[in-house]
């Protein structure tokens, strides 16, 4: 239930963006955490003796540096670019990287992804020299583990690739308000909790695997289908169709995933597979929203500026001003907005007409191929699911039990 409880926390934030501002939807969730403390306190749990465990140190600075460089340099795409630099990248009033040169994704990719080599280097160390590792990387032998987080990847980068484009489609090419595009994904929220009240009892008649596999298909369908409704003139109810998919996709692939990964280890390695399912998806969630982002401003860029090299209407010396300014830049913005800024400056009525129609065109065109290009790689996630492996999921192996199954050389049960 946990896509469901996002979904709708975020037709929260679009109410009080609304009606309010942005600002109160982060306060509204210190009061949420502050509430959370609260009733912790009142929890009365059976004290248990544990034995002290030192922390793995290194291996805890690794990972997080590692996981933060990927995450802050996919982030980037969406400004820089994927492989060339679009603007300077300057920082401390120093220029790092220059425009044309090589894009600030590279090296942060690049060397986070080493430092997580590094950390699974180190956990490896730890483990044979007989020391509390932070993580047990046998885990990853596992199949339901290994491709069980690559499922996980998928669902989430399909699903913030999804709630980014979507509204602000919404909103910029259509002008609905941040309340009007929360109603619009609600249908999707409702056939999300739908399916999850009722998909336990499918994994009593269907293996959870094909489950997943329908359901990574179908999510991918509902986002294609919203992607062929993004136009200057759909109906609000052209979405109705692609949203309902997408959250019936959602609902099978969701509870069955997490119960296939976090099941194929023992009670004792739970807190290490939920640390590594929930890294899963913030990992997946950057990429969805990067990717989404990179193409957006692609096309976008690309599109306006190969409309205003046709256009007779500007002159030849200032055509290659435009175009600079628009890569260096450019901004996802409504036609009304477009149509201000113009007319402040004074800019006459048919070029500023022509603009606006140039920015319809490029902007609509860069959404529709961004959210073409999630559900298209969003896909991998099915293919990834094909390795997933078949029959009934079963449960962690109880605590007390796991040492004996460990003592005994016996493989922790896999779903």
């Amino acid at each position: 239930m946990t896509d469901a409880a996002a979904t709708m926390a975020a037709g929260v934030r679009v109410s009080l963006t609304t009606f309010a501002s942005w600002r109160y939807s982060f306060a509204m969730e210190v009061c949420v955490v502050i509430v959370t403390l609260l009733l912790a306190m009142r929890i009365k749990a059976p004290k248990v003796a544990r034995a002290k465990v030192k922390l793995d140190t290194v291996g805890a600075v690794l990972q997080a540096l590692g996981l933060a460089l990927v995450v802050l340099g996919v982030l980037q795409a969406s400004k820089y670019g994927w492989m060339a630099a679009r603007e300077p990248v300057v920082a401390f009033k120093h220029q790092l990287l220059a425009q044309g040169g090589i894009s600030p994704v590279i090296p942060f990719v690049v060397v986070g992804a080493l430092i997580l080599v590094a950390f699974g280097l180190w956990e490896r160390h730890m483990r044979k020299a007989g020391k509390e590792a932070l993580l047990d990387i046998r885990m990853f032998e596992q199949r339901a583990v290994f491709f069980g987080l690559l499922g996980i990847l998928a669902l989430m980068f399909m699903q913030a690739g999804f709630l980014f484009v979507g509204p602000v489609f919404m909103q910029i090419a259509l002008g609905y308000t941040a309340f009007h595009s929360g109603l619009l994904i609600l249908p999707m929220t409702i056939a999300i909790i739908i399916v999850a009240t009722r998909v336990s009892k499918l994994t009593q008649i269907v293996a959870p695997k094909l489950l997943i596999q329908i359901g990574m298909l179908v999510f991918s369908g509902g986002i294609l289908l919203v992607a062929m409704e993004l136009k200057a003139t759909v109906d609000q109810w052209a979405f109705l169709p692609g949203m309902s998919v997408a959250g019936i996709g959602i609902g099978l692939v969701n509870a069955p995933l997490m119960n296939m990964t976090q099941g194929a280890v023992s009670a004792d390695k739970q807190s290490e597979i939920s640390g590594l399912s929930r890294a899963m998806s913030n990992l997946g969630g950057a990429f969805g929203t990067a990717v989404a982002g990179a193409i957006l401003m692609a096309t976008l860029i690309g599109s306006f500026s190969a409309q205003v090299e046709k256009y007779a209407g500007i002159p030849a010396a200032e055509k290659a001003k435009v175009v600079a300014d628009l890569r260096r830049d450019a901004q996802t913005v409504s036609n009304d907005q477009v149509q201000i800024y113009l007319r402040a400056k004074g800019e006459p009525a048919p070029l500023v007409a022509k603009f606006v129609e140039f920015n319809q065109n490029a902007r609509n065109d860069g959404l529709q191929k961004a959210l073409f290009t999630v559900g298209v790689i969003g896909l991998f996630g099915f293919v990834v699911s094909c390795f997933l492996p078949g029959g009934k999921t079963k449960a962690p192996v109880a605590e007390e039990d796991a040492g004996a199954a460990e003592a005994a050389g016996a493989a922790p049960a896999s779903a």
